[in-house]
């Protein structure tokens, strides 16, 4: 109510507490697919825009660090992951709320997008998440946008270890 008072349009980023790699894709697509729906269904007067998940690129790497110009990915969890966030739209889009998605990443890790892309899971923003400096984050970006075509939204952007063990002064400096 304090929200629509003020004008202000909350987003929710959806977590999925009970996720579990320890599945196959297809179940992982069947299980979503029916939590996407329940969960638009019951939401839908409140939300026109939701995130789906955050920085789930993390979920599914090996290491932080890149080899051969992308981050290795753990290939079963890939598989589960990307049915998941697959069959939480589809979800989404069974409902027929008319919501708006967005799916991030961390840092700059254009190949998860691209592998939403190849698996047809639909977004309609790009979300991006960064702490730390780069001189790299509008290449970082720009890649993004020429893969999907879509608005890029950044949603966390933050000094290299966010909030924790920096000043308030020195926060604010580097932002």
């Amino acid at each position: 109510k304090i929200a629509k008072e003020y004008n202000i349009e909350l987003i929710p980023n959806i977590q999925f507490p009970e996720f579990t790699f320890d599945i196959s894709p297809e179940k992982a697509y069947e299980i979503a697919r029916i939590r996407g729906k329940k969960f638009a269904l019951k939401n839908s007067k409140y939300f026109k825009i939701i995130e789906i998940g955050n920085e789930n690129n993390l979920k599914i790497r090996t290491n932080n660090k890149k080899v051969n110009g992308k981050y290795p990915y753990d290939s079963q969890k890939e598989k589960v992951l990307i049915s998941y966030l697959k069959g939480f739209e589809d979800g989404i889009k069974d409902s027929k709320v008319g919501w708006k998605i967005i799916i991030s990443s961390a840092d700059d890790d254009d190949y998860f997008f691209s592998l939403l892309k190849k698996n047809n899971v639909y977004l309609d923003y790009i979300g991006s998440t960064k702490y730390g400096y780069s001189d790299d984050y509008e290449k970082t970006l720009k890649k993004y946008y020429s893969i999907y075509k879509k608005p890029i939204w950044i949603l966390e952007f933050n000094y290299p270890s966010g909030s924790l063990n920096v000043s308030k002064i020195n926060q604010k400096y580097w932002l």
